[in-house]
């Protein structure tokens, strides 16, 4: 399903950009998306809900549930964006494409 739709893609994309939890996927199961890893299942997300967050948001929710589950702080697969001069998150970031 990830190759087929684009925003699930692109929001998978900035999810793995932003983590790097070994074997973090998502499927999609019926109505939901059901993130696992290594340790195993994390979180099942209405993919309504999954469709309106971004995917920092995302990442955040994935790692207090990672958390509760495992015991562990999932901040350890943080990828480090120090070197960032500006917060990569920012509004302020955004790009506008317009058709010529």
């Amino acid at each position: 399903m990830i190759g087929s739709d684009k925003n699930f893609y692109l929001k998978m994309v900035g999810i793995w950009g932003i983590t790097e939890m070994p074997s973090l996927s998502a499927k999609f199961i019926g109505g939901a998306v059901k993130f696992t890893c290594i340790k195993g299942h994390i979180i099942t997300m209405d993919t309504k809900l999954f469709d309106n967050l971004a995917a920092i948001e995302i990442v955040n929710i994935i790692d207090q549930r990672f958390e509760k589950n495992f015991g562990i702080s999932a901040s350890i697969y943080r990828k480090d964006f120090s070197a960032f001069k500006q917060d990569p998150f920012g509004s302020q970031n955004k790009i506008i494409i317009t058709k010529e």
